[in-house]
């Protein structure tokens, strides 16, 4: 059997008459499309390791989840078995890949209606709060009540008390856990056949009830379905705590069109142990313009809206032009580090098997991690321009042109890059040079580790990392990643609240409040219209299951004259049903 047959029956050609050969049957067009289709996941959700595109465990599973399959937990170890690779090892080639997805089944209506008859266990025809709840307290990774409720709240369109057939099949779709035999060449990430509904019912899991008024968006406002249609790549970044203040740094990123066209981006954050709490994110697209004075200025072309998954998403029609996309996160779960840390440096050196001086287990574990945070196009090398982005973090400045020809003479390096072996050369001679100059490891970290969000235990628990999508329907330029620029990202977010807030005037004598404010974030803005610069305080003690990004619910500002500041944002307290910020704003 091919590993591209699909479920429709293929008839072949009737054989030719007596004695003479039956004609060769031609490539059969679903199967032959199915297999573009699977070429065209498999390099996108695969990356390039050493020349040739490869696939860890996790980017196999998403590459299996938008071709419509949904591989068991057993089938992905044991597949992991045969290359003896670990999760994050990127071991499958296209071939693996064939012949993984080869073996499954696609999840069909029929599946989906029987999935639907298991959760219905009286048979009515409606999934009620009650049978919805069985399923998702009691199985897999358990929700609460509250978290059944959202599910309850946001797929029960009639407000019928009740799921119908029609509303379970439009929450999985918009849950992202769908096949797409369901809906054509629609929405992707296609999950949950019937065999494996309740062994992981947490796939249907929301990270918080949204607010009631959160505006449904349109149906179209789904990300891509089809491979074949779209011209789609994407970059790794990371979001990290930038100074004592408490602003976020991540890097931006451009893209060119060189003529009208459809646009998708959409921002995914990547879930780790170090972060139990979800970070928030949003992003927005602006472009700069040229002012008056000859300097550059951003212009805000729009903003992310929140899919029901909680990811950010955009889609709209752009001229030609070159754009820039600035990702954002309020930092409310990515809090500055008070002075001294937390934990114990564990040592950086340690003796190795054979008496010989190596870099600790920990170290090494801190180095990978910081090498793929800033490997944004997953290549497992650094680029100059990457490894530029972790000097800024560091020095405060961009590799010069004398550090990078050094990496290249003195570390390990392939085709003009910095392997990860090269990346902890680097790092073991820069620790031995302090070691030898009388400094400590301690002090080493100060220098080398803290800068990058990394405790003193050596866990980047300041840090949250995603990725970024970007799909069009015409060829263009891929994505490129560029440093970060917190002065420019606190610029657009302010422009943000202030085009979109609601205004509150009469704080004072040319004071106003601006308040920006959906599902999950409450943003606040002063700007100063008045004479003379002024001190605002604002008072948060009266919000609900709120979270801030400052040190106090208590919050003061200094306004300059003829301008405008971000004040502070809010978020949910993690897994609250419920959530009401409320502010008292005085001028002082």
């Amino acid at each position: 059997m091919s590993a591209w047959s699909s479920d429709e029956d293929v008839r072949l050609p009737p054989s030719g008459g007596a004695g003479l050969p039956s004609p060769t049957p031609g490539p059969d067009p679903a199967e032959e499309k199915f297999k573009r289709r699977a070429e065209a996941a498999f390099n996108f959700f695969g990356e390039k390791h050493q020349g040739s595109v490869m696939m860890t465990r996790k980017q196999l599973l998403e590459a299996s989840h938008y071709l419509g399959y949904n591989p068991t937990k057993k089938e992905l170890r044991d597949v992991g078995k045969k290359k003896k690779g670990s999760p994050t090892d990127p071991c499958f080639n296209f071939d693996d890949f064939a012949e993984f997805v080869g073996s499954q089944k696609r999840t069909t209506p029929r599946d989906l209606m029987s999935a639907f008859r298991i959760i219905d266990e009286n048979g009515d025809g409606q999934l009620s709060t009650a049978e919805l709840e069985v399923m998702l307290t009691n199985f897999g990774e358990r929700m609460s009540k509250s978290e059944v409720k959202a599910v309850m709240g946001m797929f029960d369109k009639d407000a019928s008390g009740s799921i119908d057939f029609t509303e379970f099949c439009d929450m999985l779709v918009t849950m992202g856990e769908v096949s797409e035999s369901h809906h054509g060449d629609g929405p992707n990430r296609a999950r949950l056949p019937t065999e494996n509904l309740l062994d992981d019912p947490a796939m249907l899991g929301v990270d918080r009830e949204l607010d009631a008024d959160d505006a449904d968006l349109p149906e179209w406002y789904a990300e891509p379905g089809d491979l074949l249609e779209w011209c789609g790549d994407r970059l790794h970044g990371s979001f990290q705590v930038g100074n004592a203040a408490g602003h976020v740094l991540s890097q931006l990123y451009s893209f060119t069109l060189r003529e009208p066209d459809e646009v998708f981006l959409s921002l995914r954050m990547t879930r780790e142990k170090t972060q139990p709490n979800t970070v928030d994110a949003r992003f927005y697209l602006i472009r700069m313009i040229l002012g008056h004075d000859g300097a550059s200025y951003p212009e805000l072309v729009a903003s992310s809206q929140l899919l029901a998954t909680s990811d950010p998403a955009l889609r709209l029609e752009l001229d030609a032009g070159t754009y820039v996309i600035v990702p954002f996160s309020t930092g409310c779960h990515l809090r500055p580090r008070a002075s001294g840390g937390s934990g114990k440096l564990p040592p950086l050196i340690v003796q190795g098997p054979d008496d010989t001086e190596t870099l600790s287990t920990p170290f090494r574990d801190a180095l990978a991690y910081t090498f793929g945070r800033f490997d944004f196009d997953g290549t497992g090398m650094l680029s100059r321009s990457e490894f530029s982005m972790r000097t800024l973090y560091v020095d405060g400045e961009v590799c010069s042109d004398e550090v990078w020809q050094a990496v290249l003479e003195h570390f390990d390096v392939v085709e003009g890059e910095l392997t990860f072996e090269g990346f902890c050369q680097l790092h073991e001679m820069a620790l031995r040079g302090d070691l030898a100059d009388g400094r400590t490891e301690a002090d080493f970290y100060d220098r080398n580790l803290r800068p990058l969000g990394l405790s003193p235990s050596l866990v980047p628990d300041h840090v949250a990392k995603f990725v970024l999508f970007c799909f069009t329907r015409k060829p263009r330029e891929g994505l490129l990643a560029l440093p970060a620029n917190e002065r420019l990202c606190e610029q657009v977010d302010l422009l943000d609240i202030l085009e979109t807030g609601q205004r509150r005037p009469g704080l004072s004598d040319g004071l106003e409040l601006y308040t920006r404010q959906d599902g999950n974030h409450a943003s606040y803005a002063i700007k100063n219209s008045g004479r003379i610069p002024r001190r605002c305080a604002l008072n948060f003690h009266n919000s609900i299951n709120c979270v801030i990004n400052k040190d106090s619910l208590d919050v003061q500002v200094h306004v300059p004259l003829g301008g405008a500041v971000v004040a502070c944002h809010l978020i949910p307290t993690p897994h609250a049903s419920k959530w009401k910020p409320v502010v008292e704003c005085n001028a002082l």
